[in-house]
């Protein structure tokens, strides 16, 4: 469907979107499921959120592809996040579109969030990503993140946004607007740039 304005929120980087959805989800105590290996860079945000980790092997067989078998049996009454990172670092897998729907409604049915790092969506070979926010059915559970920092080498600008519900955007708003009060204008207008004439 059509992604309106109200669903969009920037963040200072795809790191801090990370930290933000997160904040806003998780307590201490709670579990997140996360497929491993993941991205090193995740490991300090998780310990600042203080959730209970919960690592799902990827296969490493079969070109690190994920298991959705072994990622509904991680699931258990703590279970409050499903976080998955497509196409993946440092695995680079592709989590495909039946298994995103899958997961979405698993989550959805349960009363859990997946949310979902798409940073690499525009570099794949072969195969093309599909989103998270394209294969789930119901956008009341999804958060998807996404930045410029590899789509177009603009790691040091910071410039990441969340997509989710209305609903939710406006709960990761204002969790932002009390840490990062906004971001610089002039990245701002660069990414507008950037995104407009790739």
């Amino acid at each position: 469907g059509h992604t309106t304005i109200e669903q969009i929120v920037i963040h200072p980087g795809g790191t801090n979107a990370i930290y933000t959805t997160l904040s806003c989800f998780l307590n201490e105590g709670d579990e997140i499921i996360i497929p491993s290996p993941m991205y090193v860079g995740y490991q300090g945000l998780l310990a600042a959120v203080g959730a209970t980790v919960v690592s799902v092997p990827l296969d490493t067989g079969n070109n690190f592809s994920l298991d959705v078998g072994a990622v509904k049996e991680a699931f258990s009454a703590s279970t409050r996040v499903l976080f998955l990172n497509t196409p993946g670092n440092p695995g680079g897998n592709i989590i495909e579109e039946e298994q995103l729907r899958d997961l979405a409604a698993f989550c959805l049915e349960r009363g859990v969030w997946i949310v979902c790092d798409e940073v690499y969506s525009m570099i794949t070979f072969g195969n093309k990503h599909v989103s998270l926010l394209k294969a789930a059915q119901s956008l009341e559970n999804v958060v998807v993140i996404d930045a410029l920092s590899k789509s177009h080498s603009m790691t040091g600008w910071r410039m990441g946004w969340t997509v989710s519900s209305e609903d939710t955007a406006q709960h990761i708003l204002d969790f932002a607007s009390g840490t990062i009060f906004g971001c610089c204008q002039f990245v701002q207008d660069a990414a507008a740039f950037a995104l407009q004439n790739d």
